[in-house]
């Protein structure tokens, strides 16, 4: 996991050919909001569990306002999922369950047989 407060960094990793078989998952969170603070170790299983396969990209927004404005981000926390440098918008995540986590990674994993 790792955390981003510049927007360029964010293109870069969505967009880096290293990462391109990886489900990229940005997390758009605030230290304010308990619901972000008690997903984050769920998130930091999550990315264990797929190991090579995911990568955890964590937003501040109170630290990267111009990736939260970017990404047109209105609550936290919201979760985006990338891969092969395609959004699915389909799969964001506002709020939700781990296991809505663990749903969507598997579906990208499962469509592109990663």
């Amino acid at each position: 996991m790792i955390t981003i407060t510049n927007l360029n960094d964010i293109k870069k990793i969505v967009f880096d050919k290293d990462f391109n078989n990886h489900v990229i998952l940005i997390n758009f969170s605030a230290n304010w909001c308990t619901s972000c603070i008690i997903l984050q170790p769920e998130l930091e299983k999550l990315e264990n569990v797929y190991a090579n396969r995911l990568l955890i990209v964590n937003v501040d927004i109170d630290k990267g306002i111009d990736i939260a404005k970017a990404f047109n981000i209105e609550a936290v926390p919201t979760s985006l999922f990338y891969f092969k440098n395609k959004l699915f918008k389909e799969l964001t995540i506002v709020g939700g369950s781990i296991g809505m986590y663990y749903q969507n990674v598997n579906i990208l994993l499962s469509q592109y047989n990663v």
